[in-house]
């Protein structure tokens, strides 16, 4: 079995989403001095590689950890939408992408990580991919750019609204672009909330 991790590293230089809380790190214990180590965090829980439920925009009431966890893995399927600004609906989607897969979209604007445009001027889908990814009834869909639209947020909405799940800021994709058979997981912690950050990885098959 062979893993491909797809998980930003997590840590006070993680980019986070303008107007959000910053990463902070505090050693409250160490080894040296008190004979063990603890770290504490403060940060936004959509910082670096992290999934969203319906409650993050949305009344929606239920938290991240009412969602069993089969949610958050399967079938995995990546499209190449390299150099696209806009990431539209193509016929050739239809033989791809089946009821329970989780979709990953490989933008590489990864490469953008850590400037100004990685947050603020990032690809985007249309509403027509999101209504197909809806009609599809995957579980998740996953992507290497912050968020999947800008405001005011219809592709959220329209994702959420069907209960797909959404993985934000992937990393590693272009590792997957020969594989055709994998698995993703993306499970969260079982916190109380509207998002969290996961360990997202391929198990190619």
């Amino acid at each position: 079995m062979k893993l491909i991790d797809l998980t930003q590293t997590f840590n006070e230089a993680t980019g986070v989403f303008p107007g959000d809380t910053k990463t902070k790190f505090d050693l409250d214990a160490c080894f040296e001095d008190d004979g063990y180590t603890n770290y504490s965090v403060t940060a936004s829980l959509h910082t670096g590689t992290n999934v969203e439920v319906p409650m993050h925009l949305s009344s929606d009431e239920r938290f991240i950890s009412n969602f069993p966890i089969d949610r958050f893995i399967g079938r995995g399927v990546m499209i190449d939408v390299r150099n696209q600004k806009e990431i539209g609906y193509k016929p050739d989607y239809e033989l791809l992408v089946n009821q329970g897969d989780v979709v990953v979209f490989y933008t590489g604007f990864d490469e953008r990580r850590g400037e100004k445009a990685y947050f603020e001027d990032h690809p985007v889908f249309t509403e027509e991919l999101a209504m197909f990814l809806v009609e599809k009834q995957i579980k998740m869909v996953g992507m290497d750019i912050p968020s999947p639209d800008l405001e005011p947020y219809y592709v959220h909405n329209i994702l959420m609204d069907a209960d797909i799940m959404i993985l934000e800021n992937l990393n590693n994709l272009d590792s997957l672009r020969y594989h055709k058979d994998f698995i993703i997981s993306a499970v969260p912690l079982k916190i109380e909330s509207e998002a969290s950050p996961v360990r997202a990885y391929a198990v190619l098959k």
